[in-house]
């Protein structure tokens, strides 16, 4: 397939969320007959990827059935990815400037056989080297919505480190998680100039604690942060419904 596109959201800030320059998909057709998807392969050229969000919570990557329908869209059961020359932007309401991810590389599995997601990135976070590794759920546990889907992320920017574990109640529109982070950046100055304009330096930073996320507010419990020479632990959460933020 040469030129994909695929549209936006009607609200979204450019009319496509996703296109790439060509992908190639091996298909399993006696899968196809019994009424499944399967793609033993897909190699993917190119693709640019816009991930944004409202100031209400709403997201352009929630997948519905068109037509007013409330079913969800049935997934694919992938076994071989590979993707070359990558970009991803996010897009968020409280953002001063976009978040640009380019990945050189990403290769992975997902869930041909009922197995697990797992995908391997080289690249980069706006100019800075990354590398990221994630082992999720079945597509069966992402699409069902039977229960909690279950997360494992680990990313690495330049000198700073991300560990995201737990899990996702509702994947597809992100209104609800239970997650435990752990950051550990020697530099964040460097890290949060991606996303903000700094105007003094930022001593370094390590970050832990359990993260509970219910439609537009975050809380986050056992709190252990140290900036600097500073230390802070408890708990303390965000309600970005109320303009300005809530914090408690």
């Amino acid at each position: 397939i040469e030129g994909l596109r695929i549209a936006n959201a009607p609200w979204g800030s450019r009319p496509t969320m996703l296109r790439a320059e060509q992908i190639a998909v091996e298909v399993d057709l006696p899968a196809l007959l019994e009424g499944r998807v399967a793609l033993p392969e897909i190699a993917v050229r190119s693709p640019d990827v816009l991930i944004e969000q409202r100031a209400d919570g709403k997201v352009n990557w929630q997948l519905g059935g068109g037509g007013g329908s409330d079913e969800p869209v049935a997934l694919p059961a992938i076994g071989n990815l590979w993707v070359q020359d990558a970009t991803i932007t996010w897009r968020g309401p409280q953002a001063e400037r976009e978040l640009p991810v380019h990945l050189a590389t990403l290769s992975g599995t997902g869930g041909l056989r009922g197995d697990r997601v797992r995908l391997r990135g080289v690249g980069s976070l706006a100019d800075l080297p990354l590398r990221l590794e994630l082992d999720a759920g079945t597509l069966n546990e992402l699409q069902g919505g039977a229960g909690p889907y279950p997360v494992d992320l680990a990313l690495e920017a330049d000198s700073s480190s991300l560990s995201v574990q737990g899990s996702i109640d509702e994947p597809m529109s992100f209104e609800a998680a239970q997650l435990d982070v752990r950051l550990d950046s020697p530099d964040p100055a460097r890290l949060l100039a991606t996303v903000a304009s700094l105007d003094e330096p930022v001593p370094p930073l390590a970050l832990s604690g359990h993260f509970v996320h219910e439609r537009q507010v975050w809380r986050v419990q056992d709190l252990e942060a140290r900036l600097g020479e500073s230390r802070l632990s408890g708990e303390t959460g965000i309600d970005l419904a109320e303009q300005p933020p809530l914090i408690t």
